[in-house]
């Protein structure tokens, strides 16, 4: 358990290290400067390579996402689901819509394609339901697999989470998930689970992670982990690129796009375009929204913690 869900800038590297390598996996293997890899034994490896860094920033949301639910049991001996998807809808719900009314915008203007039912299926973050018949079939919304894994997870998490507190099955819940990740980590790594389901079992591979971040700690503590590896991914360049991955995940599609004829300069003017704007959006729309949906959902949260208090 945790007393306090303090940002980790490691974590911040991490994520910047994932967005980065996703960024060059589209620019070499789709992109109009695609690099000719079919047949080569680079092909799968880069292919993979891409896949496992949004692996990485499923685990990463999964650990932080429960270890702040932890923290605030632990601060106000319950959780407030209504403060949960407060902070959770200003945190995602603007960035995204920026992002598709940019789209709708350009293909109303004619310089893009994209068909007003994959902006819908974007917006209800369905991208993920390919076996139903429910795809973002188009190149700039191809990425929106991901988001929908993650917001269909936390759709339910935090009422699986409430309930396990609330009927004092926390440390049953923590043994099940754990049991459960210790048997699929294989088969992920061996590519062998559904893909349908692929998402939501490494996301809880983090919450398996947050129930037990002391252990971890001590373990990377034993190896002499922390030092090295801590420093270099607290590098302070990492953690900015970190901060600001969710709007870079989301404009990088569009400054990739495989234009015909484009070439180096094209993307190398299009991705400092991609970072100056993803830099002044954290800045000055995403980061005062955030803050004002953690206000919001700190009034639910000291509600709910007076209730527990009286309760008691």
């Amino acid at each position: 358990m945790v007393t306090a869900a303090r940002r980790i800038d490691a974590l911040d590297g991490l994520r910047a290290i994932s967005v980065l390598v996703v960024i060059l996996s589209h620019l070499g293997l789709h992109s109009s400067i695609k690099l000719d890899y079919s047949g080569s034994f680079l092909d799968q490896p880069l292919f993979r390579v891409s896949q496992w860094a949004v692996y990485c920033f499923f685990v990463i949301s999964g650990f932080v996402i429960t270890r702040g639910l932890i923290a605030e049991h632990e601060r106000a001996g319950a959780i407030s689901i209504a403060g949960f998807f407060i902070r959770r809808a200003f945190r995602i719900l603007p960035p995204l819509a920026l992002y598709l009314v940019a789209l709708k915008a350009l293909a109303m203007g004619g310089l893009i394609a994209v068909p007003d039912r994959d902006l819908a299926v974007a917006a209800a973050f369905a991208c993920n339901l390919g076996d139903l018949g429910i795809v973002c079939d188009n190149w700039f919304l191809g990425h929106m697999w991901s988001l929908s894994f993650e917001e269909q997870f936390y759709l339910v998490f935090p009422f699986v989470f409430a309930f396990a507190i609330k009927g004092g099955l926390t440390g049953r819940l923590c043994a099940g998930v754990t049991l459960a990740g210790v048997m699929v980590a294989t088969r992920i790594a061996a590519g062998e689970i559904y893909f349908p389901l692929r998402g939501f079992v490494i996301i809880g591979l983090g919450v398996i992670a947050a129930f037990h971040e002391g252990t971890i700690r001590k373990v990377f503590a034993w190896l002499k982990l922390p030092g090295a590896l801590g420093s270099a991914l607290s590098w302070p360049p990492l953690v900015a690129i970190g901060q600001m991955s969710y709007g870079l995940y989301l404009w990088q599609q569009l400054a990739c796009y495989p234009l015909p004829g484009a070439g180096y300069g094209f993307y190398a003017l299009a991705l400092a375009a991609c970072f100056g704007w993803c830099w002044l959006s954290f800045r000055f729309f995403e980061q005062p929204l955030t803050r004002l949906g953690a206000r919001l959902a700190g009034r639910r949260q000291a509600a709910v913690g007076s209730a527990v208090k009286l309760g008691g």
